[in-house]
């Protein structure tokens, strides 16, 4: 069995790193953690194919036949994945609706068509391996499907420009949109820009050098090791180097303010300006409570208001704990105390126990309702709320 030349040994290295610098991605930051999981599919992606090639061109593949074709349906995968990652940065939310996930589509019919061949036996597979490799550039042509020698190659090229051109628009049209304004708005469009461009070579690759059959093997090899070792490169250096980049749009520095604080009691550590739509939020979200008094829940919870508004978590993180200089738990509890104190001043509530009250109010416990109130007003709830039915 002849050795692996020396350019495919650098390109499997390099994929090997881009699955560590992947690990990284998705297990080190948990900020944005949809997007980053869009953006290791991509990633993955691009890894996998260039450890595929690497095993076609070096034979070593017939030393692990059951790999044969196994990364194709994220090859599908991984095009709708980068197009909603960028989206999903762009627009600043930590969710995709529904109807966007059938974009991945493609990506399930393909292993529902695979299924076939990934449970078929070693022997079978070995046989295939062989007939490809023997053949030069059939060891690309992907016929083991339902579809014709090469045409998935094509699809999977026409998805990559195609979510590229959709890429560059949203890219495009986010420089005009004062809300992703910021500190880092230029670095952060540099780096989806060039995120694009590796995407597109991606297609341009699988429909003109994984597809055309007239092309010499030489060009063919040399043109697939630049865009795959590119691919893998950029985003490497980018993840090691700037890792706030691939982290999602640059968040504020949050830290807990002691063990005992439930994940939406914490502080931001940051001395970054606060950008002037986060103040736009206020009567929103203000208008959405008065309305809804979902605050009356005691398990309401920051993400529920980000999720009901639509306006992402870290904005309200911002809105919240520096321009009202609350935590979360504060700031719902100043409205159950003030819907409270009308509810008494209109002789709503009358003759109830201090539990009954904090149940009425939406704390979760009288202990948190005395000590809530003596915190926000200075008094104990007796006094204040006797204090408040006087004053009228």
């Amino acid at each position: 069995m002849a050795l692996p030349s020396i350019s495919w040994f650098f390109l499997f290295a390099f994929a090997l790193n881009g699955l560590i610098a992947i690990s990284i991605l998705l297990f080190k930051n948990k900020t944005f953690r949809l997007a980053n999981s869009l953006l290791a599919i991509n990633l993955i992606g691009i890894s996998l194919s260039a450890i595929t090639v690497s095993l076609l061109e070096s034979r070593l593949i017939l030393q692990v036949p059951h790999y044969y074709r196994l990364p194709s349906p994220i090859i599908y995968a991984m095009f709708p994945a980068a197009y909603l990652y960028v989206k999903l940065i762009l627009e600043d939310r930590p969710y995709l609706k529904r109807w966007e996930y059938l974009h991945f589509l493609p990506a399930l019919l393909h292993l529902i068509e695979m299924t076939p061949f990934y449970l078929s036996n070693t022997e079978t597979k070995i046989m295939d391996i062989n007939h490809a490799l023997s053949r030069s550039i059939e060891m690309f042509a992907h016929s083991e499907g339902q579809l014709p020698a090469f045409v998935h190659n094509i699809i999977r090229g026409v998805l990559a420009l195609t979510y590229s051109l959709a890429m560059w628009r949203l890219i495009s049209r986010a420089k005009l949109n004062h809300s992703f304004v910021t500190k880092y708005s230029a670095t952060v469009i540099r780096w989806l820009k060039i995120f694009t461009v590796i995407n597109a070579l991606m297609g341009v690759a699988l429909i003109v050098f994984l597809s055309i059959v007239s092309i010499p093997a030489e060009l063919r090899a040399v043109v697939i090791i630049i865009v795959l070792s590119t691919a893998l490169i950029i985003p490497n250096l980018y993840l090691f180097l700037r890792p706030e980049i691939l982290y999602g749009m640059p968040q504020p520095i949050l830290k807990d303010t002691s063990s005992s604080l439930v994940s939406s009691d914490i502080v931001i550590e940051t001395k970054t300006e606060i950008p002037p739509f986060i103040y736009q939020y206020k009567n929103q979200v203000q208008q959405y409570l008065i309305e809804s008094r979902r605050y009356l829940n005691s398990d309401f919870s920051l993400e529920d208001l980000a999720r009901a508004t639509s306006i992402p978590k870290h904005h309200l993180q911002l809105l919240i704990y520096k321009v009202e200089g609350m935590k979360f738990s504060e700031f719902i509890n100043d409205f159950r105390i003030q819907h409270l104190k009308e509810q008494i001043e209109n002789g709503g509530i009358r003759h109830k126990t201090l539990e009954g009250l904090a149940a009425e109010s939406g704390f979760s416990s009288k202990a948190t309702f005395i000590r809530s109130v003596k915190k926000l007003t200075g008094r104990t709830p007796k006094d204040y709320f006797n204090h408040s039915k006087s004053a009228v």
